[in-house]
């Protein structure tokens, strides 16, 4: 088991009630993570507040995901690439999981609206259910992801992603990857 541990960051805003400014700062983020090389599994917490907002004296974000993956694969390098992946947390801010290949294209494997506020949701190291999936993603020879295969059905990389487009993430259920269904 490799264990590893690291900060990560980024640009936080914050727009105060009733003011026309918004404010901005470097928030840190940190992720703890674990990788299992005999089961291809990932363990990880992110977790890290909004420095911009109240002087940083807000609660963190966290968001917890334990995924597993395989990889068959062909001679002429394409295959087909098994991700199953359980992602819980606040349930605030909203949030989308996305896989992205090194050609420049990206598929959602899950996402999940926002339940509650700040101050109600984020107070404490929830794991509510978030985002459960289950895919198959096949290769190119090229690296390029080509299909994605839910529940026996095939579809183009546009077409998955446009499933997402056109869902509602604050209804639970309505979306696959949603935080209500199970998918195996």
């Amino acid at each position: 088991m490799i264990t590893d541990h690291f900060a990560i960051g980024g640009e936080s805003a914050w727009m105060p009630f009733g003011k026309l400014e918004i404010v901005t700062a470097y928030s840190e983020a940190n992720l703890d993570l674990s990788v299992s090389e005999e089961f291809s599994t990932f363990s990880a917490h992110l977790y890290g507040n909004n420095d911009a907002m109240l002087f940083g004296a807000t609660p963190d974000i966290d968001v917890h995901a334990v995924v597993s993956t395989s990889w068959t694969g062909h001679e002429d390098g394409s295959g087909i690439f098994e991700i199953k992946g359980s992602i819980t947390g606040d349930r605030f801010p909203a949030f989308e999981n996305v896989l992205a290949d090194g050609k420049g294209n990206s598929i959602f494997l899950g996402i999940s609206g926002a339940s509650g506020g700040p101050f109600t949701s984020l107070p404490g190291d929830f794991q509510r259910d978030m985002v459960k999936y289950h895919y198959k993603i096949k290769f190119g020879s090229d690296g390029s992801m080509q299909s994605v295969n839910f529940n026996g059905q095939t579809y183009s990389v546009d077409d998955w992603n446009m499933k997402f487009n056109s869902m509602n993430p604050q209804k639970p259920g309505s979306m696959p990857g949603s935080s209500s269904r199970n998918i195996d």
